[in-house]
């Protein structure tokens, strides 16, 4: 069974009293990471991007506490996840909610708005602990797009057996 999402994925399968944004993959032990790699940037002469520097910032001030909640928010949405998912059905997305931003866009707001759509698909299996596989599918706008497959606990090898019987197939409209 392929269990196909709305037209908003990550809102039909994160319950509505979750949909708040997690803190980022830079919480809690890794917040004093960060700041570490930043000063290793700044010693060796180096500029972060637009919005790194800002997000290094933000990960280096996450308290305990926050960090604790985020680890107990994820929880609740891998546990919501894994009640929804069994052996033999998939959980199928775009691999990205939109089109990238167009480069020449001065402020970079754009690219902040892509970046957290973007990990509000990309971060399920990760934060669920589920495997999950992107296939190329086509184009759009002339930029390539792909499919995500989410699987069950240790459906590693099917989704990879997936990817390789659908690369045929797909391969024409890419």
């Amino acid at each position: 069974m392929i269990a196909v999402p709305s037209a908003d994925p990550v809102g039909a399968l994160v319950p509505h009293t979750l949909k708040e944004p997690l803190i980022g993959g830079s919480s809690g032990p890794l917040a004093g990471t960060s700041f570490m790699v930043k000063d290793l940037f700044a010693i060796k002469g180096r500029e972060l991007g637009p919005g790194i520097k800002e997000r290094f910032d933000m990960a280096a001030a996450i308290t305990l506490a926050e960090a604790d909640a985020a680890r107990a928010l994820r929880a609740e949405i891998a546990d919501h996840l894994l009640a929804l998912i069994s052996i033999g059905t998939l959980i199928v997305l775009p691999t990205m909610p939109t089109l990238p931003p167009e480069r020449d866009i001065p402020d970079g707001a754009s690219f902040s708005e892509f970046r957290a759509q973007t990990l509000g698909f990309t971060c399920l299996a990760g934060h669920s602990g589920l495997p999950q596989v992107s296939v190329p599918a086509g184009l759009a706008a002339g930029c390539p797009v792909g499919l995500s497959f989410i699987g069950w606990p240790s459906a590693d090898e099917t989704l990879l057996d997936l990817a390789v019987h659908l690369e045929p197939l797909l391969r024409s409209t890419v």
